[in-house]
């Protein structure tokens, strides 16, 4: 019974201890998962939000410094009646305005990718086209865009109309709440930007039969500028693709869409991600939504939790620093692959823990076991020496020799000890070791009696003296 007992307490303990590495084991999980999601914040979502800001600072500021050239603020005139117009040959702005202008495009276009500059004074009405409109490339004389290119009937036309029909409203927005140019630090000056819109940037979509239309999504990112007495006059406008975000998303220079950017790309020796990407860049008031195209689940998820205002374990977002009126956020969802490593490598380490444990309780339970197996052959031992004591320590008896190991050992002594004994009685024809033996048997048997006293001589008689 004590046995059992003994084993059920091993048993017991070992569940006990089993149970709390399991629950620190969830502990330590959930702390390396924390301390993951922390430095995929460092690491990935802050570099990435200071490209998504630098972004826009850097078209903010071109078009802020256009707006404020003395050039642009003593323009002359309304806006255009047709494209065909030259503002520069008529004199209403300066050729030196014209290539300081076109060169801020060149930078823009070269470092984000901006479709389009605009200049679109008050007054703009149906009918009409911007002031001027930069969307080509120009390095001195040297036209490095494509508005000299022929294009067969399958090439959608460059349609400007969603463009031209929402520059009125920025125009009235900034008449309204900033009529005039009273700041104290250039960064006090104002910026809106627009809903998604078709713009006349067909880049990446080259066939009506083949392409997507959705390529040519835009937005109109504005600031308001101001003639020499500091009265509003117009907006200077920058036009990009939502397509340009995306590729920022995901760290590449552009998407590949078309047959051209495909043989550009094998150029730049690049290509795109095989896993979709895990950002999308929100503006709720304008329901824009820029995300990895093949994760519309993100998207989807990701206009969730803006619209609400909510959170995801798996999804962290902050405000950007974007010169705005509207609010632009940025949200990541942490990367599945890293908190599957991170999962996996605590889910194994408390597996080992586990494996260890239960490998040490074996040992304890067979050591337990081990010691009772003993106990109970001493046990058997004692009472066959016993048997032997009460039957007049008859020396022909033998213990038996089924024992191995220790006890084993023992029991062949004992046997050669009752040979000796014998072997004497035998030669001296007396009973004395006889008596000498069953005594010490006796003792063997239950050792208290022997407890306390100590032999004080053995005589060559054989006669056996205890204090």
């Amino acid at each position: 019974m004590k046995k059992i007992n003994v084993i059920l307490m091993i048993l017991g303990i070992s569940v006990l201890i089993a149970m709390f590495i399991v629950f620190d084991g969830s502990r330590q999980k959930n702390r390396a998962v924390e301390v993951a999601k922390d430095r995929l914040i460092f690491e990935v979502f802050k570099p990435k939000k200071k490209e998504v800001e630098q972004f826009f600072t850097l078209t903010y500021q071109s078009i802020r410094t256009i707006g404020l050239l003395p050039s642009i603020r003593s323009l002359k005139g309304k806006n255009r009646s047709d494209e065909n117009e030259d503002v520069v040959a008529s004199g209403r702005l300066s050729r030196e305005g014209h290539l300081t202008v076109q060169q801020l495009y060149n930078n823009l276009a070269s470092n984000v990718s901006v479709s389009e500059v605009y200049c679109v004074l008050e007054g703009f009405a149906k009918g009409q086209v911007p002031f001027f409109m930069y969307d080509s490339l120009i390095i001195g004389s040297q036209n490095t865009g494509d508005s000299a290119e022929t294009h067969d009937s399958d090439f959608p036309e460059e349609l400007e109309d969603e463009e031209y029909s929402y520059y009125p409203q920025q125009i009235s927005f900034f008449r309204q709440h900033y009529p005039g140019l009273n700041v104290k630090d250039l960064d006090e000056i104002p910026a809106v930007s627009s809903p998604p819109m078709h713009t006349c940037d067909n880049t990446q979509y080259t066939s009506r039969a083949h392409g997507d239309q959705s390529n040519t999504m835009g937005i109109l990112y504005s600031v308001p500028f101001y003639d020499e007495k500091n009265e509003f006059r117009g907006i200077i406008s920058g036009i990009f693709r939502l397509n340009i975000i995306e590729a920022l998303l995901q760290g590449v220079p552009f998407l590949i869409v078309t047959e051209n950017d495909k043989e550009m790309a094998r150029e730049m020796g690049f290509k795109m991600p095989d896993e979709p990407d895990n950002f999308v860049l929100a503006n709720k008031e304008f329901d824009i939504y820029v995300g990895d195209r093949r994760d519309t689940e993100l998207i989807k998820l990701a206009k969730g939790l803006i619209a609400s205002g909510g959170k995801d374990t798996n999804v962290y977002y902050e405000d950007l620093k974007i010169k705005d009126k509207s609010k632009w956020q940025l949200l990541y969802r942490y990367d599945r692959n890293v908190l599957n490593r991170v999962t996996r490598s605590e889910h194994n380490r408390m597996i080992t823990k586990l494996i260890g444990l239960l490998i040490i309780t074996c040992i304890v339970l067979i050591w337990a076991i081990s010691i009772y197996k003993k106990k109970k052959e001493l046990l058997d031992v004692a009472n066959e020496m016993r048997h032997i004591a009460e039957d007049e320590g008859d020396l022909t008896k033998r213990l038996r020799t089924s024992w191995k190991g220790e006890v084993g050992e023992l029991v062949k002594w004992l046997n050669v000890f009752i040979e000796k004994i014998h072997d004497m009685n035998v030669t001296d024809g007396c009973g004395y070791g006889q008596e000498f033996l069953k005594y010490c048997l006796i003792c063997f048997r239950d050792i208290k009696s022997c407890k306390g006293g100590r032999f004080s001589s053995v005589y060559l008689t054989g006669r056996v003296y205890e204090n």
